[in-house]
Order: C-alpha cells, then structure tokens, then sequence
C-alpha cells in the first residue's frame, strides 16, 4: 500500500496527465497567503519534484529513501 498511489487514485479527477502525474494547482485569489494553503502548495511541491518520485510503483521506503536524497542534493 503506497500512499502516493492512494492519494492519486483519490485526487483522479484533479490529475493533469497520468502518464506524469503531476496534479492540478487550483487558483487563488488572495496574492498575500494563497500560495502558501496546503491545496496550492501541496500539488506545487508534488509538481516541483523530479518525475522518478511520481512512479506509482515506487514501495514507500524507496519513494523516502529518493526524497531525502533529492532534497539534500538541492539544498
């Protein structure tokens, strides 16, 4: 049980192309905070990451494993 997979499978209908799977950033109308709601950050940040992490295939330790290296090596 992957919890990427999960959350894909439950936000469907907000997926852009499903052979990326990257999600749809909803609008907002507030400059000031609205990018910083989780609904706005949450598909930004999944967006933001390389396509290796979005492989739904991925088991969860490999997909920690990856992000952890992926931050480190950015930052």
């Amino acid at each position: 049980m992957n919890p990427v997979v999960d959350l894909l499978r439950l936000r469907s209908s907000r997926v852009e192309d499903t052979t990326q799977q990257k999600l749809v950033v909803p609008c907002y109308r507030f400059n000031s905070f609205g990018h910083r709601h989780f609904f706005v950050a949450g598909p930004s940040t999944w967006n933001s990451l390389p396509d290796s992490l979005h492989d739904p295939e991925l088991s969860l330790d490999t997909f920690k494993r990856q992000l952890k290296t992926y931050i480190f090596a950015k930052y």
